[in-house]
């Protein structure tokens, strides 16, 4: 909690204006890259079902920060799938 306060924080003086997120995804995952892919495409699948219940059909911005633990991408894989 205390590293995405400090985000928040930087990016509120990078922006000169309070800035929080909205939602944050699970973290049940296993701590892996492909654990934390799985885990915002969920918060994704997720946030677009509520929308649709709620009626909302605009666009949907995201905006995600992940370093993945550190880890390239590729060569890993994610649901089955090689990310090359």
């Amino acid at each position: 909690r205390k590293r995405v306060q400090r985000l928040e924080e930087v990016i509120s003086s990078h922006l000169k204006a309070p800035f929080t997120f909205d939602a944050k995804t699970a973290t049940d995952r296993l701590m892996t890259p492909e654990g934390r892919l799985e885990s915002i495409g969920d918060f994704l699948a997720g946030l677009c079902e509520w929308r649709g219940k709620k009626g909302l059909r605009g666009k949907l911005r995201a905006l995600v920060l992940e370093d993945f633990h550190i880890n390239p991408m590729g060569g890993w894989s994610c649901g089955g799938a090689l990310i090359p």
